[in-house]
């Protein structure tokens, strides 16, 4: 490949891009729809918590430092009240539901 096909190949990469980092951007950009309908659906808010960099993978970044037992547990309790308290309540069953007639 000659310097000059490098040089268009570049400049069209540029104005049309391509490649890997161009299909994670696709998906997250899908993934952070879906995930603002499934939210609105579920919370009944009209928020959009979700942006396609949230969901786009960061290479080459340093690891975190890795969490101690009592802050995964505390983050997970969290995460799960969270969802707790943004869920709808559960419908209740009159007390003989699911019983036959035998043994009402």
């Amino acid at each position: 490949m000659s310097g000059q096909d490098l040089t268009e190949w570049m400049v069209y990469a540029e104005q049309e891009p391509f490649g890997e980092e161009r299909a994670d951007l696709r998906m997250a950009i899908l993934g952070s729809f879906l995930g603002n309908v499934l939210y609105q659906l579920h919370t009944g808010k009209d928020d959009n918590p979700f942006e396609p960099k949230d969901l786009m993978p960061q290479f080459g970044q340093d690891e975190p430092e890795p969490m101690s037992k009592e802050d995964a547990v505390m983050a997970i309790d969290a995460m799960f009240s969270a969802l707790a308290a943004a869920s709808p309540p559960s419908p209740t069953l009159p007390p003989n539901a699911g019983k036959g007639e035998e043994e009402k």
